[in-house]
């Protein structure tokens, strides 16, 4: 495992505030269309709704993102690219199972909130959409911020100070974020 370091920060924006400096369908649909899952889950784009109308649906959007800080002087050193992706994606597997969980149950406690998610969707191994039959967890499926047309770059630039950090395939940025949130009409959870 990647020796890291865990630190979560949370901000609640209105929702309206939100559609009009972070949100761009058009754009985020077309990233989506580039993305190996895109009409792949459930979860992913095409929808058989508006994306805009789930932004307007709840007044307050608040936002969690989690710093994943790599702790070693040169993380990753050492390792091939195909053991530090595989490492990276078990990280990432692991900080968003987490976050889920944590939406999930802030969802519990609020009643009628809508969480968001950070990428696509892994409830299943193989997406009962690829077979043309409707999620098997509908209950449980939940779209990532971006899938709706959420800028999260530049959400968590403005909104927490934080420029993400990329990895070149063979070396590690200082940190990568993960960005969920809950939409909600209260505006303190």
């Amino acid at each position: 495992m990647l020796a890291h370091a865990v630190r979560d920060e949370q901000r609640a924006i209105g929702t309206a505030e939100f559609v009009e400096r972070f949100v761009d369908v058009p754009r985020f649909l077309s990233y989506c269309r580039d993305c190996p899952a895109y009409g792949r889950t459930w979860a992913c784009p095409e929808f058989d709704f508006d994306p805009l109308a789930v932004w307007r649906s709840r007044r307050w959007f608040h936002v969690i993102t989690r710093t994943i800080a790599f702790t070693g002087e040169r993380p990753g050193e050492g390792l091939g690219p195909d053991e530090l992706r595989s490492r990276v994606m078990a990280l990432f597997t692991a900080e968003k199972r987490r976050l889920r969980h944590r939406v999930v149950v802030l969802r519990a406690s609020h009643p009628g909130s809508i969480p968001l998610l950070a990428g696509a969707c892994e409830l299943c191994e193989r997406c009962s959409r690829l077979d043309g039959r409707s999620c098997v967890h509908p209950g449980q499926l939940i779209h990532s911020i971006e899938s709706i047309g959420g800028d999260v770059v530049g959400l968590v630039r403005e909104l927490f100070g934080i420029e993400m950090g990329w990895s070149d395939g063979s070396h590690l940025p200082d940190a990568y974020h993960l960005t969920v949130g809950l939409l909600s009409d209260e505006p303190a959870l």
